[in-house]
């Protein structure tokens, strides 16, 4: 639970960063294994945005950000992200 939490403080972090237009709602993280066995992060990410929608240059390049700060903490789970607006999630708590 301690790295699901580390996970989401990062990918909080990134996203005040690397965001211009959008504010983070929530992050929630699990893990998981994908189809093929893999151990990976299922990573969403809840935000607030004008139109509600993100620049496609945070998320297209959200993962080359995110990867060496993973591994910093010895995390090698690949990162699955989805980013969905919080009028799309159905909530402003999800």
């Amino acid at each position: 639970m301690l790295e699901q939490e580390e996970v989401a403080k990062i990918v909080s972090s990134l996203f005040d960063e690397r965001s211009t237009n959008a504010e983070i709602i929530s992050v929630n993280v699990n893990e998981d294994t994908d189809a093929d066995g893999g151990e990976i992060l299922r990573v969403k990410v809840v935000f607030s945005a004008e139109g509600d929608r993100l620049d496609s240059s945070l998320t297209s390049s959200f993962l080359r950000y995110l990867r060496p700060k993973l591994s910093e903490l010895g995390i090698e789970r690949f990162p699955v992200m989805s980013f969905i607006s919080v009028q799309d999630s159905g909530s402003a708590a999800a």
